[in-house]
């Protein structure tokens, strides 16, 4: 009976050993694969709860930092699988104010051990010029294991 107890006891204790997984994101910006170190940001307004994933591009690119962030909320007495997108922004030296996608998509998914999972997509047009628009067109977005 000792034994049996004994191995439980071992069998538990390796499960509690698992090492988290850590978090990633990437996404595509006008085909170019980015990938970034993932963060979340949580915070309560108003009777309302805050999410947000701030994705860091890695490496930074020579031409200064960058990063993307996937804003969700939902009221405070909601469960968490209630979440909603609220905006899909981008930040790099051309655009250092809050640059927001357009038709933003986006899904989040609470994990069984306290992250979060989810996608995204969206797509902005800026006049650049008087003669001719720019597109950024944000796909395949992805993050995992974020918590906040």
């Amino acid at each position: 009976m000792g034994l049996l107890l004994w191995n439980a006891a071992a069998c538990s204790s390796k499960k509690n050993d698992e090492p988290t997984p850590a978090p990633t994101a990437s996404y595509q910006l006008n085909g170019q694969q980015v990938t970034c170190q993932v963060r979340a940001a949580a915070s309560t307004d108003a009777g309302y709860d805050y999410l947000e994933m701030i994705c860091t591009t890695t490496p930074q690119p020579t031409s200064g930092a960058e990063t993307l962030h996937v804003l969700f909320y939902k009221a405070s007495s909601s469960p968490n699988t209630a979440y909603e997108v609220a905006d899909i922004f981008f930040k790099n030296s051309d655009h250092p104010q809050d640059a927001p996608f357009d038709n933003d998509m986006a899904t989040l998914e609470p994990n069984s051990d306290g992250s979060f999972s989810g996608s995204f997509s969206g797509r902005r047009t800026e006049l650049a010029g008087t003669i001719y628009q720019k597109d950024y067109v944000l796909t395949a977005g992805t993050f995992a294991n974020v918590r906040p």
